[in-house]
């Protein structure tokens, strides 16, 4: 390797610093997208788009692009980038799974989903797919056709036949949030008149809820062997009853002998 190749492999690593070691939860479309980038924006791409990669890779990966490059028949022409990314992503995004995919891009609808979380998804599916949506007009048709329908509604008012596919995006966003003001002002005002059925609410905060009266509550008589009478001055005055005793000479129980009527002669 050239003191010049060793200068370009250098800042490439410095630049890519993406690893890729083969494992399921690694993402081998995002690690050639990368890639490709970084090796573009210096201008390596058909120089060194094969060898460099390689730096990048660990366990296993590493492992199948050495065996794979050592039992290369010798005399073969050098390998492309695009010859490269196909070997690459039939060995970590085969073809079943890229198809599953696809099955799958073509199925997606919003549903519950906001815009945003439906374009992520979607860019997902079709970037991973054995297929790619070749113009702008076909990714803007997808896109839009399985929006919810008060969002595709509004969409085919605004928009015309030859919107570019990040401004359908951004329109479809700003009438996502349109729609939930609409629902925020309807919701607020449906609470107002609920209220307003209630009757009116206390605004002063001295001011009480009415509440009903408490029951009265019936006090039993007070059993007392003392008897009452008004005082001098108004106040109630208590003497001790006295046994009641039948008069002497007549017997009557309504009197005392002293007060009888009737003569004690008579007796």
């Amino acid at each position: 390797m050239s003191s010049e190749t060793l200068l370009r492999l250098d800042k490439f690593t410095k630049l890519f610093l993406v690893h890729f070691s083969g494992t399921p939860s690694e993402d081998p479309q995002d690690y050639l997208d990368r890639c490709h980038e970084v090796l573009q924006n210096m201008g390596i791409v058909e120089t060194n788009g094969v060898d460099f990669p390689m730096f990048r890779m660990m366990g296993s990966a590493k492992r199948w692009w050495r065996d794979y490059m050592l039992t290369r028949p010798a005399g073969l022409p050098e390998l492309t980038w695009d010859q490269f990314s196909q070997l690459f992503l039939e060995k970590y995004l085969p073809v079943t799974l890229r198809e599953d995919y696809r099955k799958q891009f073509e199925h997606l609808q919003q549903g519950s989903m906001t815009v945003t979380q439906y374009e992520t998804h979607l860019f997902y599916l079709a970037h991973h797919a054995t297929i790619l949506l070749l113009t702008e007009s076909e990714r803007v048709r997808r896109f839009i056709e399985e929006l919810t329908y008060l969002i595709r509604l509004q969409m085919d008012k605004e928009t015309g036949s030859d919107i570019s596919y990040q401004a359908a995006v951004n329109v479809t966003r700003r009438i996502e949030m349109l729609l939930a003001q609409e629902r925020g002002q309807s919701a607020l005002q449906a609470s107002h008149g609920a209220s307003k059925s209630r009757g009116p609410i206390a605004s002063h905060p001295d001011q009480l809820a009415y509440s009903a009266p408490p029951a009265l509550i019936s006090v039993p008589p007070i059993q007392s062997h003392q008897i009452g009478y008004p005082g001098r001055h108004g106040q109630f005055q208590c003497q001790q009853s006295q046994q009641l005793r039948a008069s002497y000479t007549c017997g009557d129980l309504r009197h005392v002998a002293r007060f009888c009527p009737r003569p004690q002669g008579n007796m």
